[in-house]
């Protein structure tokens, strides 16, 4: 995610294969989503070493939503 996406609730990345350069990519651009709620990664084989960087940031830190399946 390159441009700040400001008012941006709720995103659904399931079933998109992104693995662990996916989640550190998203951890990566956080600060471009300040206002997500709702996030799904479900069936994304992200392991727990992207699970780490994801949590290491600020992706969830409004988030009353998290979907995660495998």
């Amino acid at each position: 995610l390159s441009a700040p996406m400001p008012n941006l609730r709720s995103l659904e990345f399931d079933y998109n294969a992104m693995g662990d350069t996916g989640a550190a990519a998203l951890a990566a651009s956080a600060k471009r989503l300040p206002k997500l709620e709702e996030l799904d990664l479900s069936y994304n084989q992200i392991t727990s070493a992207g699970m780490k960087k994801l949590a290491a940031s600020k992706v969830f830190a409004n988030l009353t939503r998290l979907r995660i399946a495998n």
